[in-house]
């Protein structure tokens, strides 16, 4: 059965049964849920949702017991017994079954099955993506982790390269800003911007050799990168200096 449409029948179907389920918070499910079924969940993967009996919306929490206290533990327990707790095998993208359990069973799971052995990430945050360029573990702490911002429908044009000191450098230009910024960030946020990243030994070696991307963002914080040539790197430049030039002739 397809996952996201056929629990979406049984939560509206609860909804219409009882007026406690789903009063508030509905784009807990219509939004946030639903991208994880359709865009991370993976084959073999299994998950607890949970139907909150507060009206505020519904959590779900894929299972991954490693032997200490998790979040689908503690959004069972935050539901409370009076929820209704569905366990959710995955079979392929979207695809899979759906059973209801009791808060006792959903708790025991949370407790006990462990994550997915086969699971093969279908996506990467922006940050784990670039680290890997890097040839380092992760962008934590680094000017570019502290630095850049991403939203939900931005693109980014980006060349990472290694300078005449061996440092790391990412440029970005903005080619698109969403709307969820308000006026601040976007009067404020820097539409070209530089900085300095670590490095790793062998990739500092290929970085001599600049790579320039496309960074399209769906859902924060993950992107889609694509290879783009100079030449467009170059004409984003362009029209980011246009930009900014013009909100400063605004402002």
């Amino acid at each position: 059965m397809k996952i996201y449409e056929s629990l979406k029948k049984i939560y509206e179907s609860e909804a219409k049964k009882d007026g406690r389920f789903l009063r508030s918070y509905k784009d807990d499910f219509y939004k946030i849920d639903k991208e994880f079924i359709k865009e991370d969940a993976c084959p073999g993967d299994r998950y607890i949702g949970v139907l909150k009996s507060n009206g505020c919306g519904t959590f779900l929490n894929r299972l991954n017991c490693k032997g200490e206290f998790n979040s689908a533990q503690e959004r069972i327990l935050e539901g409370g017994d009076d929820s209704k707790f569905y366990h959710i095998t995955f079979s392929g993208i979207n695809e899979g079954t759906i059973e209801e359990v009791t808060y006792d069973q959903a708790l025991d799971m949370s407790r006990t099955v462990p994550e997915n052995p086969y699971r093969k990430p279908r996506r990467f945050t922006l940050r784990e993506q670039l680290a890997e360029m890097l040839g380092i573990k992760s962008m934590g702490g680094t000017q570019f982790d502290r630095g850049f911002k991403i939203k939900d429908g931005d693109v980014t044009a980006i060349k990472i390269h290694v300078d005449s000191l061996n440092r790391g450098v990412i440029e970005v230009a903005r080619v698109k800003m969403s709307g969820d910024y308000d006026d601040y960030d976007l009067q404020n946020t820097k539409k070209i911007d530089e900085f300095f990243v670590p490095v790793g030994f062998d990739k500092a070696i290929e970085l001599k050799e600049p790579i320039y991307l496309s960074a399209k963002v769906k859902y924060e914080p993950f992107a889609e990168l694509t290879s783009i040539s100079k030449r467009a790197f170059t004409n984003a430049v362009n029209k980011a200096k246009q930009k900014t030039m013009d909100s400063e002739l605004s402002y």
